[in-house]
C-alpha cells in the first residue's frame, strides 16, 4: 500500500487529576475513516490503514471495518 499517506496515529490523552470510574471495554473496535482533497477514501485502525480506494485491497480487516467502507464507498 505505497500511495496511502502517511499514517499519523492519535496520541494519548492525559487524564485529569480526579475521582473516575473505570469500566471493562465490551465489544469494540477503533476506526478512522479519511477523505483526501481528491476524494480518496481511505479506512484505518487506531495504527494503520486497513483499505484505501486507490488500491482497493484489504488488508487484514479490523471486524468487518474495511469491509464496509470499500461497500459504501460505492454506492
Amino acid at each position: 500500500m505505497n500511495d496511502l499517506p502517511e499514517f499519523r496515529g492519535f496520541s494519548k490523552i492525559s487524564r485529569l487529576s480526579r475521582e473516575i470510574i473505570i469500566t471493562e471495554k465490551i465489544d469494540g473496535t477503533n476506526g478512522v475513516i479519511y477523505i483526501d482533497e481528491s476524494n480518496n477514501i481511505f479506512a484505518g485502525s487506531r495504527n494503520r490503514w486497513l483499505w484505501g480506494s486507490i488500491q482497493d485491497e484489504i488488508h487484514n480487516d479490523n471486524y468487518g471495518f474495511a469491509m464496509k467502507n470499500r461497500y459504501f464507498s460505492r454506492i
